[in-house]
């Protein structure tokens, strides 16, 4: 009698110390969120019940130990969460080939911040409306070929290409000067509106086909960024501009204006030929010295130039 009352209370008692593998996914992720990426993973060993929790994460942040603690290929099914945020730190340095698999058809935001672009299977993303992809290239083919990374890239993009807001960091324009037979590979975007992409010397001949790729574009904002030589970046001007820019461009952001000839050439340029412009903003780079001077200066050049919308205004700041 003794014995099976202890052995009862022992069942009772691993019961009860399993309760919490009994609550619901989502309360599970939730309690997952309050530790760090590593510690969060670490739980897929503890039953079948936690093997894919972590990946319902919201916000993912993998480093070199723990891209080389856990199987090559991360498996991200976003069924729950609306919002995810990935940062992969230093995973590129690792001899290690690393893939990330992203199939999330109820995700509405993504958030990508990646040292260099390992490769990405991103499918099945119906409800993306906004994607922010932050990817450093300073290092391109130091430790990936060049080839591979521009690809990659592609790749990426071509996962997000259902999204209405699509914002990009200067090492998307740099590796996509390398992409091979960019003409036949790189996405349309049927239904992206507003679009913000930083730039520096480098790809500014691929802006016409870019923009060729986003038929219902409204709005787009330029960063220059403070070390770019923007002499080279507009040298030229295109001998004619994508459709897209003629019917819908709405409102055209300029930030880190410098006070460039070719910066107003480009100026010059969109106000020629973008017929609905309401609005253009210059936006002068913080640092810049003797910047009343220069506003002044371009003010009176602006008073000059031919805006073929009769409505747009322009605001220098």
């Amino acid at each position: 009698m003794d014995t099976e009352s202890h052995s009862s209370e022992r069942n009772s008692t691993s019961l009860e110390e399993d309760r919490i593998s009994c609550l619901p996914d989502e309360i599970l992720c939730h309690i997952l969120s309050f530790l760090p990426t590593k510690n969060a993973v670490a739980t897929c060993v503890l039953s079948s019940k936690w093997r894919l929790v972590w990946a319902l994460l919201p916000n993912l942040c993998f480093d070199d130990r723990l891209c080389l603690m856990y199987e090559n290929t991360r498996a991200l099914t976003e069924d729950a969460s609306t919002r995810l945020t990935l940062e992969l730190v230093d995973c590129a340095g690792s001899d290690t080939e690393l893939e990330v698999v992203i199939r999330a058809p109820n995700l509405e935001y993504l958030y990508i911040n990646d040292y260099l672009p390992i490769s990405y299977m991103v499918d099945e993303l119906h409800s993306l409306t906004k994607a922010v992809i932050d990817i450093d290239c300073e290092y391109i083919g130091e430790f990936q070929s060049i080839d591979a990374v521009a690809q990659g890239v592609v790749q990426l993009l071509r996962g997000v290409n259902n999204t209405k807001f699509l914002s990009w960091a200067k090492g998307i324009l740099y590796a996509l000067v390398f992409a091979r037979q960019i003409e036949d590979f790189f996405p349309t975007f049927p239904f992206l509106t507003r679009f913000a992409l930083v730039v520096d010397d480098s790809g500014w001949h691929l802006l016409p086909l870019i923009f060729s790729r986003m038929p219902n574009l409204e709005s787009f904002v330029f960063e220059v960024d403070e070390d770019t030589d923007f002499d080279c970046w507009w040298a030229e001007e295109p001998l004619s501009l994508p459709d897209c820019l003629l019917p819908h461009v709405k409102r055209i952001e300029m930030r880190g204006f410098a006070g460039r000839k070719n910066e107003l050439k480009l100026i010059k340029f969109l106000l020629k030929n973008c017929e609905v412009l309401n609005t253009m903003i210059i936006k002068f780079q913080k640092k810049r010295v003797q910047k009343m001077v220069l506003m002044e200066k371009l003010c009176k050049k602006l008073s000059v130039f031919r805006r073929v919308s009769k409505t747009c205004q322009i605001i220098v700041l």
